[in-house]
């Protein structure tokens, strides 16, 4: 393992040939932050991990709706890469969040900062921290809006495109107010701007704008949307100047530990022990039990937190099952983890270097994230280059360093690296290619972000 500068190699002397197969590097990434990489070529399975320790001055997670809010008028409703998403923020890393339907919204919970952005999906894990606490657990909501001297409505979603009969809050984080016609907004000028998870907001009624898809929802405003002729009939029955109260209660957390949750499932570990509720959750069968990309939450007994992507469908990772993935959080520590979403969305950005490689060859577009925001590192100003074969063989190996303008080799532990195409990386710069074509390696030191493209060539002929 590779801690700071320090090669401890103790376990691979004496596991021998099949230590060989197992390699293990882990990285400060700045105080409070740490990037593990782990490769068993013999399952095969590429692990990528951040450790956070809560309480760090210099960094924190929050989870993050792409784009900022949770529809913008695109061909994928708001949904964006991670890397875009990392590089719009600012932040030093990031790592993909919860499922989200065809919709685009969030699917399970979601509360940033102590905002509810998205309520709980039923039956489903969630993960929760705040400054000095974690904790799992499954969520129940309700919400109601009370007009002064007027029947309650009761709130059946929010901040979510509807297409049934019922009403739904829409915040500013939102975006948009999103329905299918007929429907009717109800335009409300919040005397507080965020909506919390518990918690009660008043505002007054200002409009009511009728049958529009998609309407925008200013700063300081939110809109309940009706669909169903006798829900917007009860609507139109309201005079503007009307005062509201939004009552919200989600149940499930102390609320006044924790002020972030990113929703997901099914649970992976629970009190130390394997606890995966696929069944009970919802999940199919090939997705518990099959092999798959995976990414994942958790927390140990010290109350760090790890947040866990594994690279697979592809040559040197096959992905993990459920169950196998429970054995890799509990392999960190984690007293209680859950499941996020994975598959082609499994991905860990760190510094803009995308660390894993995504299963469709490419990013894919996701509706939320968990990142890192705190102070990057200034650029150095002297230059660096990439150093290694210009060309290799599909099936052989090229080792990489990084050069400084003096001609010293930049110790590998302050070097991230990443790579695409035809060939994947390790964290000690060793790169392995698939097949012909190109591979692209990116790696971030000291500040900068420097790339190379190397030929792949026709592996060579047997006995040769």
């Amino acid at each position: 393992m590779l801690v700071g500068s320090r090669l401890v190699a103790g376990a691979a002397l004496a596991l021998g040939v099949a230590a060989a197969q197992a390699q293990a590097w882990e990285k400060l990434v700045m105080p409070g932050l740490s990037y593990r990489m782990e490769v068993d070529l013999a399952t095969p399975r590429v692990i990528h991990a951040l450790r956070y320790s809560p309480g760090s001055p210099f960094v924190r997670p929050r989870p993050e709706v792409a784009n900022l809010v949770v529809y913008t008028p695109n061909e994928t409703k708001g949904r964006e890469e991670l890397s875009s998403l990392v590089k719009r923020v600012g932040a030093v890393a990031g790592i993909n969040g919860d499922f989200h339907p065809f919709t685009g919204d969030p699917l399970g919970a979601m509360v940033r900062n102590g905002e509810l952005i998205s309520p709980p999906f039923p039956d489903r894990a969630v993960f929760a921290w705040g400054p000095k606490a974690a904790a799992v657990g499954r969520l129940k909501w309700k919400a109601t809006l009370y007009p002064d001297g007027a029947e309650k409505f009761d709130i059946d979603a929010m901040n979510e495109e509807w297409g049934q009969d019922g009403f739904v809050l829409n915040t500013a984080s939102s975006g948009l107010s999103m329905a299918k016609l007929p429907n009717a907004h109800l335009v409300i000028k919040l005397d507080e701007g965020l909506v919390p998870p518990s918690g009660k907001v008043t505002g007054v009624f200002e409009s009511v704008i009728t049958d529009q898809e998609a309407v925008q929802i200013d700063e300081g405003r939110a809109i309940l949307v009706a669909r169903g002729e006798a829900r917007i009939s009860r609507l139109s029955k309201l005079k503007p100047g009307q005062k509201v109260t939004i009552d919200v209660a989600t149940l499930g957390l102390d609320w006044k530990k924790v002020d972030n949750v990113i929703g997901g499932g099914p649970f992976l570990v629970v009190n130390g022990m394997k606890f995966i509720d696929w069944k009970q959750a919802g999940f199919k069968e090939n997705f518990a039990l099959q092999r798959h990309p995976r990414t994942a939450i958790g927390r140990t007994k010290a109350g760090d937190l790890w947040l866990v992507a594994v690279d697979g469908r592809q040559p040197m990772s096959e992905g993990a099952t459920l169950d196998e993935m429970a054995e890799v959080m509990l392999g960190l520590g984690c007293i209680d983890a859950i499941n996020l979403d994975g598959g082609g969305s499994t991905g860990l950005n760190l510094y803009g270097v995308g660390m894993n490689r995504p299963s469709d060859g490419k990013e894919r577009p996701l509706s939320n994230a968990i990142l890192f925001v705190g102070k990057l590192a200034e650029p150095s100003t002297s230059p660096v280059v990439i150093r290694g074969p210009a060309r290799i063989d599909a099936g052989g190996r090229g080792l990489y360093t990084i050069v400084g303008e003096d001609g010293k080799t930049i110790p590998t532990a302050e070097v991230f690296w990443g790579a695409s195409g035809a060939g994947w990386i390790d964290q000690g710069g060793m790169l392995r290619a698939f097949g012909q074509g190109s591979a692209t390696i990116e790696a971030w030191v000291r500040g900068q972000i420097v790339s190379v493209t190397v030929q792949v060539g026709a592996a060579p002929p047997p006995g040769r």
